[in-house]
């Protein structure tokens, strides 16, 4: 909490406005409570340092300067005035806090590390205050500290910002010279003048690099050749204009007064007034004097000041091309060593994901200024990013483009790519590659494809030039498919991704502990300290510390809850936590392990089980990218999926996107047995009746806008959806016993998601979800991006950041599963606290991530609901008003009986099943062998032949049998193995039963598909309330069809899979025919069995 306030900006206000009291020396009521409060805070952050274990210099330089200025205050308190009259200077060393908290403000938001090294008005601002100290000499003590405030700040921006090089040292030279300068304002010696300090503009001329852009840009417009050649002809014309308006002075008109002096003299007539006077009257006819104006030179006069006229707009028609070329030239003018990053390419992502990455730096007050290069010639505008980034336009194979532009000190280079297949700017970008090996600059280099790549290119950017690969489509498509099992898994990746330093997320630390079982359960050991493992990850909880995984050398994770019943010892190397302030999770990792774990109460959480789907009918409206991968991604794990799509896209489009779902269709045929059905609708976009056809047996509806120019998705997507709700909420109200198919809304951007929940309460009929996966994505690549910036100056962050980007695609695929669960029907108790539901679910096997509440129940107020009010976190959530249970004392939070739901984290197939068979065998055979020979050696002294034969088939047998059984519970709990299955089965009985299973399936599929719609007709002739009563319970009690349903299917599933796994036993008769046959009497069965013998 104290952490929070303090780095908060709102805090930043409270100390510059406590510094400004302190000017009110002579009022002890006010400096005693300033010094008490000076006081409290140097102690909290002198005990927040000694939890980080001392390993913030900086913080701990600032400590040392706020004790000062506090034992001032204290001398100004408590001594009378004398020799400690000049506790002043020690007072004003504070400042240096408040100028350092300043940069957080957001009023002041440009006081960054780059503003004080780049910034001109900057360095214009210190020269400003030089003057000032000059002129008022009553200010001048104040603005010396001021400007050595500023140097300092300087210096130490000078050594994060700026690369090792000419520049950097450039920079220190002018920093000790204004220091020397900056003393001269403090009068310590006489010979030298205050006026020294003005040295200080020597930086502002070498800073004044504008000029040379602007020179550089006149150079290039120069060199136009429109332009030459219009300045050529305007010249010529010029020249020969002022010989005839010359000439019409001399020897047609009469002497008049061309130099304004109100006297005609002939005098005046000199060549050079001549030719100033006929160029004034060119340009400007209101000059021409009134001797030109006599009745036979009028018509003249006319025809010299329209042809004055023509002229200047010849000239002003130069101008303006002129001003046009320097703007484009300018717009296109090299770029300093400041540049940190360069972005080529484009694609659809790539706004959004720049956006969300600004974002991020915003908020951790830093700029990365970065280069954006486009190679084709298509008129962009790349706004409302701010001066970070700065777009530039190359021509499609340039060479040396990094030279042209400058670009010395560019640490990553990212690539945008649009299209599967298409080259686009693949020959300019590995020219930029090679440009920067060329130049010695060693940088990383990531592709950002929307779509994937062919073999082709992925050849090329990964052998060739090393660029590391990211499919937006694949990461979305991967979001899509835990969406139909978690609707909140988009938001709670957003909540764990979208954070910097200071905020709540999910974050990997190096930690060395070990994790050993027990009796009682696992315990965690470091050194000599130990606790139980429950207990210890209990307190954390607690503690505002959320520990999910733990991970060991070799880059294997596992969950906290599976360690709670560990089998075997693990070696932890990393923790994989939720939390804010990683710096302090290893010193309240390790004072936990020593402390005692309070009396809980136990089971308060509700025994059930969690749901399994293994069949699926979708509708999917609209179109994504990722439908195809998140169709192959489900049919791995369900046996049977049907997904419709109402495609409103061109008839091009359909085409495309047919062949994909049609290759996935192959593929997943080829690979699995999953039962997939996959049918593409074409659809105008607006008769949304058109869905009915498709919602028999549907059980969710997914909608996702197609793409739009005019970035009207999502208004599309609220037309289609409160079409859809209500459709389905009229045919509800007609069909009491009808269960409407989940509602799944998928905005693109996450801004919008409040308004389309808000909105879901007028349809209090139907089970509505609102999330955004492209929200996700996007923070998931912004948070990448953000990770490779920070490479260069901080390469242990980027490794943990690795990490923990490796658990996160664990959370994606099936590894590690999320679930959501009615908070209402969990409890036990409604008192339970979080603590409680922590511990209980941890022993079941779950680790507790979030909680959800519902729009209008956010009324809770206490202390720390005040603190929340005085220092928000800044927060950009939308929607359901998700909050992660970390970061905080855990009794911040809502209790969990006034929650609506809450996130849960488990295992799930945590290995392939070739992979698992393959190991099983591997360290069965080993086990089994070893223990064997060792066997076999003592007893061959001893005993005959044959016993020992005997025995050790007989040890042979057990050991196996018990080897199975143990490394089937240690690793492959929930995983179906093919060891399991007996190998003298006949595998043709298996497929017999297995047919005649799918045959009655089906036949009750239908049956009762027909029995509901014919019922349905008859409630929908309102014979009366008794009959529909009695038909209402009758289909109460119909419902248990559906779990027959699934256990047929299991039973389906499992002889499958052992006639799978059996060996073929011949063609011959099988003896077992004839009794099969007999029971077998309707003639689909003997089908069955004749095609199978």
């Amino acid at each position: 909490m104290a952490e929070r306030v303090f780095s908060h900006p709102r805090y930043a206000l409270v100390i510059v406005a406590a510094l400004v009291l302190c000017a009110f020396e002579r009022y002890w009521f006010v400096i005693a409570p300033l010094t008490l409060f000076f006081t409290a805070e140097l102690l909290l952050r002198a005990w927040l340092q000694k939890e980080k274990r001392w390993s913030d210099r900086n913080e701990i330089l600032f400590l040392i300067l706020d004790g000062l200025a506090t034992i001032g205050l204290y001398f100004l308190l408590l001594l009378p005035p004398g020799p400690y009259n000049h506790s002043m200077y020690l007072r004003l060393i504070r400042l240096l806090r408040g100028m350092y908290m300043l940069r957080m403000l957001r009023v002041f938001s440009f006081l960054t590390f780059e503003t004080f090294v780049y910034s001109l008005p900057m360095a214009l601002l210190a020269l400003s205050l030089c003057f000032v100290a000059l002129s008022v000499e009553a200010v001048t003590l104040l603005i010396a500290f001021a400007l050595l405030v500023e140097l300092g700040t300087r210096v130490i921006a000078i050594y994060k910002v700026l690369p090792d090089g000419g520049r950097k040292n450039g920079e220190y030279a002018f920093a000790f010279i204004d220091f020397i300068s900056t003393f001269a304002l403090f009068g310590f010696i006489d010979s030298v003048p205050q006026a020294v300090v003005l040295i200080r503009v020597l930086r502002i001329l070498v800073m004044l690099n504008p000029l040379g852009s602007l020179m550089l840009a006149v150079r290039k417009v120069a060199q136009m050749h429109e332009v030459r050649k219009e300045s050529g002809m305007l010249i010529s014309m010029l020249i020969l204009l002022l010989i005839l308006s010359g000439s019409l002075i001399y020897f047609v008109y009469p002497i008049m007064d061309i130099t304004k002096t109100g006297v005609v003299d002939e005098g005046e007539y000199t060549v050079i007034q001549v030719i100033l006077f006929a160029f004034t009257w060119l340009i400007d006819p209101g000059s021409t004097p009134s001797q030109a104006y006599t009745p036979g030179l009028t018509v003249l006069t006319v025809l010299v000041a329209m042809t004055g006229v023509f002229f200047f707009a010849l000239l002003v028609g130069l101008g303006t091309n002129v001003m046009a070329g320097l703007l484009r030239e300018l717009s296109n003018s090299p770029l300093s060593s400041r540049v940190q990053l360069l972005f080529s390419g484009d694609n659809e992502k790539a706004e959004a994901i720049l956006r969300v990455f600004a974002d991020m730096c915003k908020r951790m007050q830093r700029s990365y200024y970065s280069a954006w290069i486009f190679f084709d010639q298509k008129d962009r505008v790349v706004s409302g990013f701010g001066s970070w980034l700065v777009p530039r336009q190359a021509k499609e194979g340039s060479r040396n483009v990094l030279s042209q532009f400058k670009l010395s000190g560019i640490r990553e280079v990212i690539f945008f790519h649009r299209k599967y297949t298409d080259a686009e700017s693949i020959v300019d970008h590995h020219a930029l590659v090679q440009e920067a090996k060329l130049n010695d600059l060693n940088v990383g280099v990531s592709l950002f494809s929307e779509s994937g790549l062919n073999d082709n290119l992925n050849d090329i950017y990964t052998s060739t030039l090393g660029a590391t690969p990211y499919n937006s489509s694949s990461i979305t498509a991967r979001m899509l498919y835990q969406m139909h099992h978690c609707a909140y898994m988009p938001e709670l990746g957003i909540e764990m991704l979208d954070t910097v330093d200071g905020e709540t997320g999910m974050f990997t630390v190096s930690w060395s502990a070990q994790i050993q079982p027990s009796a009682n359960g696992a315990s965690i050991y470091i050194g000599k300290s130990e606790s139980m493992l429950v207990d210890w990850a209990t307190i954390l909880f607690e503690l505002g510390l959320n520990v999910i995984a733990v991970r060991n050398k070799e880059g294997t994770f596992r969950l906290l809850s599976d360690m709670v019943r560990a089998k075997s010892k693990f070696e932890v190397t990393d923790v994989v936590a939720l939390g804010r302030d990683p710096s302090l999770w290893t010193g309240m990792m390790d004072s936990a392990l020593n402390k005692p774990q309070p009396l809980i109460r136990e089971k308060v959480i509700r025994t059930f089980e969690w749901a399994e789907s293994w069949d699926l009918n979708m509708l999917f409206i609209g179109w994504h990218e990722g439908l195809p991968a998140m169709v192959e991604e489900m049919a791995e794990k369900h046996h049977k999926l049907t997904i419709n799509v109402l495609n409103p896209s061109s008839e091009e489009n359909l085409i495309f996107q047919q062949d994909r779902l049609d290759t996935v269709l192959q593929s997943v045929r080829e690979k699995t047995d999953c039962d997939l059905k996959v049918g593409m609708t074409p659809w105008d976009g607006l008769n949304i009746s058109k869905a009915i056809e498709l919602l028999k047996g549907c059980k969710v509806i997914m909608l996702y806008p197609i793409e739009a120019n005019d970035d009207a998705e999502d208004s599309l997507l609220e037309m289609w959806y409160h079409s859809l709700a209500r459709l389905l909420s009229e045919r509800k109200q007609q069909v009491k016993w009808w269960t409407p198919p989940k509602i799944m809304i998928l905005p693109r951007d996450r801004a919008n998601s409040e308004s389309f929940v808000r909105s879901s309460e007028n349809y209090p009929l139907l089970k509505i979800d609102v999330a955004s996966p492209d929200a996700f994505h996007d923070v998931y690549m912004a948070r990448r991006i953000l990770s490779y910036a920070r490479r260069g100056s901080d390469s242990r962050n980027f490794e943990q950041e690795i990490k923990t980007f490796e658990f996160i695609n664990l959370l994606l695929g099936d590894a590690v599963l999320v679930e959501s669960e009615n908070s209402e029907k969990l409890l036990e108790y409604q008192d339970a606290s979080w603590q409680e539901v922590y511990r209980e679910g941890l022993r079941r096997g779950w680790v507790p991530l979030a909680y959800g509440l519902e729009p209008s129940c956010y009324h809770h107020k206490d202390f720390y609901r005040l603190i929340d009010q005085w220092f928000p976190i800044e927060r950009i959530a939308a929607g359901a008003q998700l909050h992660l249970l970390a970061g905080t004392l855990i009794d911040e939070f809502e209790m969990p009986a006034s929650t609506s739901m809450t996130l849960f984290c488990r295992r799930g197939i945590l290995l392939k099943e070739a992979q698992v068979e393959a190991q099983v065998e591997e360290q069965v055979e080993e086990q089994v062998e070893e223990q064997v020979e060792e066997q076999v050696e003592e007893q061959v002294e001893e005993q005959v032949e044959e016993q020992v034969e005997e025995q050790v088939e007989e040890q042979v047998e057990e050991q196996v049998e018990e080897q199975n059984r143990e490394l089937a519970t240690q690793v492959l709990e929930g995983e179906v193995m093919q060891e399991i299955w007996p190998k003298e089965a006949d595998p043709r009985l298996l497929r017999v039963l297995t047919r005649q299973v799918e045959g009655a399936l089906n036949l009750l599929n239908e049956s009762t598909e027909n029995g509901l719609m014919k019922i349905s007709e008859v409630l929908e002739k309102e014979a009366g309330t008794e009959v529909e009563g009695d038909i209402m319970d009758a289909l109460t009690e119909l419902q248990n069809i559906d779990r027959v349903m699934q256990r047929l299917n299991n039973v389906r599933s499992v002889l499958d899979e052992w006639s799978q796994a059996t060996k073929d036993q011949g063609n011959g008769d099988a003896t077992w025919k004839e009794t099969v046959e007999k029971r077998y009497v309707m003639e689909e069965e003997r089908l069955v069995l004749r095609d199978e013998l």
